[in-house]
């Protein structure tokens, strides 16, 4: 069967992504879409969504595509007299060979990242360690052997997430290729996090993060100022929340 250029180079790509994966420096692989629990009171980013886990094949299909970009931008390069330097001309050149890449959600995402160096990749939804753990071993695997290049992978979690895989299972979900996991803790007050919703309690955030601090996970905590005031001085707006 003849594949496509529209074909060869579709891939997913979702909206958020934590602060330090953003800019030019993280290329974005989709292993779920939106978010399990999406009850949080202060978060609207998945309200209207319904939770995913994506198959093995949709991913390293994902994960062909993004490195056949990569491919072709990396002979154009050469073919241009550049040598192994990715250039912009390369990117003008691929667009006009295949016009739907002007229109490709990800495809400036993948040239800006190789410009960055290729070093940090992030697992897009919301909580994509919530996969079975050894479909998500597979495919970290997978996505470290197809890019050697990248240095670090990070992932969003939640604390109940984590408390609930074993030691064994996030050992080896960490020895698979995930360095670091972002949690939203929002608050440490039990009253607070009942109040918005949020799906855990302080005892279980603190064995989620203990847990995968033990599996060797980098952890990166998000807490929101101010989450439990009811009421805001009229001289300062409400937080919005980042995570």
């Amino acid at each position: 069967m003849t594949v496509t250029s529209k074909q060869r180079y579709t891939f997913e790509t979702g909206v958020y992504r934590p602060p330090s994966e953003g800019g030019s420096a993280s290329l974005l692989v989709r292993f779920t879409r939106n978010c399990p629990w999406n009850s949080c009171t202060f978060c609207g980013m998945y309200k209207t969504e319904k939770f995913q886990v994506r198959s093995v094949d949709e991913i390293i299909r994902d994960i062909d595509a993004i490195a056949a970009i990569c491919s072709d931008l990396a002979r154009l390069s050469m073919a241009g007299g550049d040598g192994a330097t990715l250039t912009r001309g390369a990117a003008v050149e691929l667009i006009r060979q295949n016009p739907e890449l002007d229109y490709h959600q990800g495809f400036a995402m993948v040239y800006e990242w190789l410009l960055s160096g290729g070093r940090t990749a992030f697992l897009q939804d919301a909580n994509s360690v919530i996969m079975k753990t050894d479909r998500l071993v597979e495919v970290l695997k997978y996505l470290r052997r197809t890019f050697p290049t990248i240095e670090r992978v990070t992932s969003y979690a939640r604390s109940k997430t984590l408390a609930q895989k074993s030691a064994d299972e996030l050992a080896a979900i960490r020895q698979a290729g995930l360095d670091r996991v972002h949690i939203g803790l929002e608050s440490g007050d039990d009253e607070v996090l009942k109040k918005v919703r949020k799906g855990s309690t302080a005892e279980g955030h603190i064995k989620g993060g203990q847990k995968a601090k033990a599996a060797g996970f980098q952890v990166s905590e998000y807490w929101m100022p101010g989450l439990g005031v009811s009421n805001f001085p009229t001289s300062m707006p409400p937080i919005q929340p980042g995570s």
